[in-house]
């Protein structure tokens, strides 16, 4: 008798303020539903535009930014009110790039149906910021580091999202940009891919950015992450999107 493959997640990441949690929950309801491929393009300007903005002057930032996004476009207000009354609350530039990070897991999110069931700590079949169980194994996959080979070395336990279909597993580290790709989250991956295959557990691993995929591809081939390992850029967040 053939052993029956199960994959599930538990959240386990509770560290965003409320106001980063309401935005979440916006933006991927928002793009639960396809959008107009321009749409989608110019939004995701906002990751560019963005990593440069501080605090002492966000206000004309963010006002400028949405006056550029409507242009043209009266009916782009409902994501760019979204996107103004959430990081016009952030009160530090860790803020702000915690923010950047997590819209574009809610984009994700939105992309592969929306935030329905996923902020959960019961374990299920989507997880967000969420601790991967196999085999209904009561730990879960940890990371735990021993070469500590970076000061950012440190155990991990989760995936950005991930999701099973009863058949197969998707799982995805999100780095608005290529750069903020690191030891921790290279080693973590490739242990969860360890013991995926050890499981012989249908998989695909994706690291996704907010930028091209050839400067991606370039920073995994950095850490000599073969083919197994998926880099997805704007190209391909545009595809889901739209």
């Amino acid at each position: 008798m053939v052993k029956e493959k199960t994959v599930s997640f538990k959240r386990t990441d509770y560290d965003l303020p409320l106001f980063m949690m309401e935005a979440v929950k916006n933006i991927a309801e928002h793009f639960s539903i396809k959008r107009n491929k321009i749409y989608v393009t110019d939004f995701l300007q906002v990751f560019k535009r963005s990593k440069f903005w501080k605090v002492k002057n966000l206000e004309e930032d963010l006002k400028k930014w949405k006056l550029s996004f409507e242009a043209s476009h009266k009916d782009r207000t409902i994501l760019s009110d979204i996107i103004v009354d959430s990081f016009i609350q952030c009160t530090s530039k860790v803020e702000i790039n915690q923010l950047r990070g997590a819209l574009l897991e809610a984009i994700l999110i939105g992309a592969k149906g929306g935030f329905k069931n996923i902020d959960t700590r019961d374990e299920s079949k989507r997880g967000w910021g969420a601790r991967v169980f196999l085999q209904k194994n009561k730990n879960g996959v940890i990371y735990n580091c021993t070469e500590h080979l970076e000061n950012s070395c440190a155990t991990r336990s989760t995936v950005d999202y991930g999701e099973w279909n009863g058949h197969h597993g998707q799982f995805f580290e999100c780095k608005v940009s290529p750069e903020s790709i690191g030891c921790k989250e290279v080693k973590y991956m490739q242990f969860l891919k360890s013991q995926l295959k050890s499981h012989e557990i249908s998989h695909e691993i994706f690291f996704l950015c907010a930028e091209s995929q050839f400067n991606i591809e370039l920073k995994l081939e950095e850490h000599k992450l073969g083919p197994l390992f998926k880099p997805l850029g704007r190209e391909d967040i545009s595809r889901m999107l739209a």
